[in-house]
């Protein structure tokens, strides 16, 4: 026993148990099997780009763990939350899924290194900007780094996380086969362009040897965002297409309209 106390070691894990482990086990909510789900309506949180890189599934599942975890864990902290993994281990990635979603990077330090993560939370955090998390998941030696982190960070704006992301090798494009022939690049400039974040943009076409410009000049068109029209018009020459002009107009964006109007710009199709 003199042992045992004399081990700050022992001791310390002996008493992270005595305070509250009772009280966790009791809430209704810890012993509810939670179960991931696999709905076709997402309601209002889904979207085309949020779909594909599984945000919208992701944060419907997380949704009503939450509910309960999020006032439970700010009142028991980090240490409570430990607690809980430990005595209830089928809660360990619910607890890992809120940490990444809310950027929590102290709860994420605190859960074990070995923790299972997806792709679809490396694109959550990137797509939150949540970057000491994507350190952290990093320097676990996270799978799943790829293309789709990079495009949605580019697509909210966030500059910091794009060019960590960049300068550690993450992809940032992807080129397919089309059916009829020929390849097609969808890459993060294009996002960024989506978005009319222009910072990100302009930094992205000067770091990226693979890109698509006429894509992203589309979709610049395509959400009037006439800032980052003008600097891609103005660095590559490349214009609209006629398509993307018919979805500018239908959509009212007389700003671009005006533009290219003044500047003599005439759409084509490449």
């Amino acid at each position: 026993m003199l042992t045992v106390v004399t081990s700050s070691d022992l001791l310390r894990t002996i008493c992270a148990y005595q305070v509250g482990v009772y009280d966790i086990c009791r809430e209704p909510w810890v012993a509810k099997q939670w179960a991931r789900t696999k709905a076709a309506d997402l309601g209002a949180s889904s979207s085309f780009h949020r779909d594909s890189w599984g945000i919208s599934a992701f944060e419907y599942d997380l949704f009503h763990f939450q509910v309960h975890f999020g006032p439970w864990y700010a009142c028991h902290g980090v240490d409570g939350a430990k607690r809980l993994v430990a005595c209830k281990p089928a809660l360990l990635s619910w607890v890992l899924d809120h940490s990444v979603r809310h950027g929590d990077a102290n709860l994420l330090a605190a859960l074990p290194a070995n923790t299972y993560t997806t792709p679809t939370m490396i694109n959550v955090a990137a797509y939150y900007g949540h970057l000491r998390v994507l350190q952290l998941l990093m320097g676990n030696q996270a799978p799943g780094f790829s293309s789709a982190a990079v495009h949605a960070a580019a697509y909210r704006g966030h500059m910091h996380v794009v060019q960590w992301l960049v300068a550690r090798g993450v992809r940032y494009a992807e080129t397919y086969t089309c059916l009829l022939g020929g390849t097609f690049t969808v890459d993060a400039m294009g996002f960024a362009a989506e978005a009319g974040h222009l910072d990100v943009v302009m930094y992205l076409f000067g770091v990226q040897t693979l890109r698509n410009v006429s894509l992203a000049i589309n979709k610049a068109a395509v959400q009037g965002h006439v800032h980052v029209f003008d600097f891609l018009y103005r660095a590559t020459r490349h214009v609209c297409s006629t398509n993307a002009l018919e979805f500018a107009q239908r959509r009212g964006h007389t700003e671009l309209l005006a533009y290219l109007a003044a500047h003599h710009i005439e759409a084509r199709d490449q």
